[in-house]
């Protein structure tokens, strides 16, 4: 399985404290904890080329997890990748696609 964890990566560039306990973000941190469980990851983030989503990446992926908390409605990006990849995803209804929204795991 390819999983590409795809992170906005804000806050860690912005704010000191999420800085020194995510240095490398924290994706990088989700993705070395995948890994471990000897799952195939990499990650992306809104400031790479294509937003780190290129068609290459985007094509060798299996899952992508997005994972952010300040830029779900200021990148048109997330709403048009989340669009594109859902014709192939099983259908989801419900909290989870309401974006900017966290619902409790259990109703998910």
């Amino acid at each position: 399985m390819n999983i590409v964890g795809w992170n906005e990566y804000r806050h860690e560039k912005s704010n000191e404290a999420v800085a020194a306990i995510y240095p490398e973000g924290i994706h990088s941190v989700i993705a070395q904890g995948l890994q471990q469980e000897g799952v195939n990851v990499k990650t992306a983030t809104l400031d790479e080329v294509e937003h780190g989503l290129t068609d290459k990446v985007l094509s060798e992926t299996d899952v992508l997890v997005w994972w952010g908390h300040k830029a779900h409605d200021h990148h048109p990006q997330i709403k048009k990748v989340i669009a594109n990849a859902a014709r192939w995803a099983a259908p989801m209804d419900g909290p989870q696609l309401q974006f900017g929204k966290s619902e409790p795991l259990e109703k998910l």
